[in-house]
């Protein structure tokens, strides 16, 4: 897995800016931005293949808010169980409340093991979504359907058959989340606080570093992808080709 390259392959583009430009004013409008995600699957299918340049050009504009959309509507239902953990948890953490408002000595053990034990499985749920994120878009490049997003025996299958691979691509994510969130407080902070201008900027700005990061993502996960597909041919000659 090429890191530099993620990144160059970005820049090598003749029309970068005008793509990353494109991409990030999309991402500011709700439900357009869609079209952004999709644009990310498509980055993913071109590292796959070889293709050069990369980033594909946006003229077909709908195709690719649908891809995204799929994509969309899959972290939606991902994101239910949280839902369910809050509600479960304000079932049972609003009457130990009431409780409490009675001068209750006892109420508070129950309620701070309620909020304890929801907060453990929300961040276990967190993590677990975060490890398999690659896989759920990796996966759903290939096969291009919304039944993809959920193919959990694919996820695992992709993790097992190189996990040193994708333990590096999660790690590479991780760093760049980290290194998002530094530019931010070195740069985005500062340009907020200009009067008018930086309340303007600061939105352009944001989308732009997140869309760029989901672009290097993609070139991340498409040379892991075409390294599975070389594997894969690999152990089971004519079965598969990129």
């Amino acid at each position: 897995m090429d890191i530099m390259r993620s990144v160059s392959g970005v820049f090598e583009d003749e029309r970068w800016l005008e793509k990353i430009g494109i991409g990030s004013l999309i991402m500011i409008v709700p439900i357009l931005n869609f079209a952004a995600i999709g644009y990310q699957v498509r980055v993913v299918r071109r590292v796959v293949s070889g293709s050069a340049p990369e980033m594909p050009d946006w003229d077909d504009f709908l195709g690719l808010w649908r891809e995204g959309l799929w994509i969309g509507l899959a972290g939606a239902l991902y994101s239910l169980p949280f839902f369910i953990i809050l509600g479960a948890a304000s079932f049972i953490g609003i009457p130990l409340l009431v409780l409490l408002g009675r001068d209750s000595e006892t109420a508070w053990i129950p309620l701070l093991l309620v909020c304890v034990a929801s907060a453990l499985l929300m961040i276990t749920y967190s993590a677990v979504l975060g490890i398999l994120g690659p896989a759920i878009l990796g996966t759903y490049a290939r096969k291009g359907t919304f039944a993809a997003c959920f193919d959990v025996p694919e996820f695992f299958r992709l993790l097992g058959r190189s996990p040193s691979a994708y333990l590096t691509l999660l790690l590479v994510i991780l760093a760049m989340g980290i290194l998002y969130v530094t530019a931010s407080m070195a740069v985005l902070l500062p340009v907020g606080l200009i009067p008018f201008l930086g309340q303007a900027l600061l939105p352009m700005l944001q989308s732009a570093g997140i869309f760029l990061i989901m672009l290097v993502q993609a070139s991340l996960i498409g040379q892991w992808l075409r390294a599975d597909y070389k594997s894969e041919a690999a152990s089971s000659p004519g079965d598969a080709s990129p």
